[in-house]
């Protein structure tokens, strides 16, 4: 079988890839001035007027910007290749029906993950918790020490870390922080 290759398609892939290439470092130059100024934004936060109010936003902001960007490269890529194999003449309306069993087993086996993603982006969001807020979630009690999408992690007071997944958090009451500077050697394990 003898390959007939055309000047034309080689030129059209590389230019395919020349773009994703280009879109890739625009994207990834926006992204780290976005997070440059938003760190910027946690730095100062420190000496505003509400302190804690401007790094949960920050906080916030930064999250959501890793959101974006990683949505934004995916995108990017699963576009280059759809064109790339378009350019080839791979028919990919024959793509189709494996792609869909394909999502139906993700979808069935990450049913989970979606759960636990889809309330971590609620709780980053909707600002429930904060990094460093101290917190009973179900029988835990301790110091929130980073918000994931996926999970959220605590420290109690004796040092111990648990890492519970955003999707079994069903309640959570935040302790005051007047209260919680008074108590904060008095809380249970």
């Amino acid at each position: 079988m003898k390959w007939n290759i055309e000047p034309d398609l080689i030129w059209s892939v590389a230019a395919i890839f020349a773009a994703t290439l280009v879109l890739w470092l625009l994207i990834s130059g926006a992204a780290k001035r976005a997070r440059n100024r938003f760190v910027a934004l946690l730095e100062a936060a420190s000496s505003g007027e509400d302190p804690q109010h401007e790094v949960e936003v920050a906080s916030r902001r930064i999250t959501a910007l890793r959101l974006v960007v990683s949505a934004g490269r995916y995108a990017l890529v699963i576009a280059a290749l759809l064109m790339i194999l378009r350019r080839l003449n791979v028919p990919l309306d024959s793509l189709l029906l494996p792609a869909g069993f394909l999502g139906a087993a993700l979808g069935l086996g990450a049913q989970n993950l979606v759960r636990d993603i889809v309330a971590g982006l609620f709780i980053v969001f909707e600002g429930q918790l904060a990094v460093g807020d101290t917190v009973r979630i179900g029988g835990t009690i301790g110091r929130v020490e980073q918000i994931g999408l996926r999970i959220t992690t605590l420290r109690d007071t004796s040092g111990h870390l648990f890492s519970l997944p955003n999707g079994t958090i069903a309640t959570v009451r935040k302790c005051p922080r007047r209260r919680v500077l008074q108590r904060s050697v008095r809380l249970p394990a």
